[in-house]
């Protein structure tokens, strides 16, 4: 029996970057997805990340890369080399997203702790008004009213 080697599906609803006759050459769907960085398992593949877990980012999240990054990263440039980068546009994004993480470190951290401080305040804050209504409440049904005038409520039997 001659072996015989399945071809993986053709993604040409899916891909951007390689027309689907391009693709004949390809083996496996590794090779594919490595070779065109539009498909659906390439964030997959080149992160490690299981690809239920992956989602895209907010809008407004390249557009503050772009801003706090300088010159280091520009959405059109990206835009424009998205399929001849591939797997190297990809480690080179990682390398400069790293760099601002590292840059911007202190600040972040700060900001999060801060954030973290403000609501330790908030949990006890809660906390105690709680505390001081469940006492003003049982301190309430103590007493008894008796056809509209408070009666005094003794803890010792005359």
């Amino acid at each position: 029996m001659a072996d015989t080697v399945t071809m993986p599906p053709v993604y040409s609803n899916r891909s951007t970057c390689l027309a689907p006759s391009q693709h004949q050459g390809v083996g496996t769907d590794l090779e594919l997805t490595l070779h065109d960085p539009s498909t659906e398992n390439f964030c997959a593949y080149t992160s490690g990340a299981p690809a239920h877990l992956l989602v895209a980012p907010p809008v407004g999240t390249c557009l503050l890369l772009e801003q706090l990054s300088g010159s280091e990263f520009v959405i059109d440039s990206c835009k424009a080399k998205f399929c001849e980068s591939g797997i190297d546009g990809y480690i080179d994004f990682v390398s400069m997203f790293v760099r601002m993480l590292q840059k911007y470190g202190w600040p972040i951290a700060a900001g999060f702790a801060t954030l973290v401080v403000l609501q330790m305040i908030l949990a006890c804050n809660l906390r105690r008004v709680a505390l001081l209504t469940r006492a003003k409440q049982r301190k309430a049904s103590q007493i008894a009213y008796i056809e509209g005038n408070l009666k005094p409520v003794y803890s010792e039997r005359v």
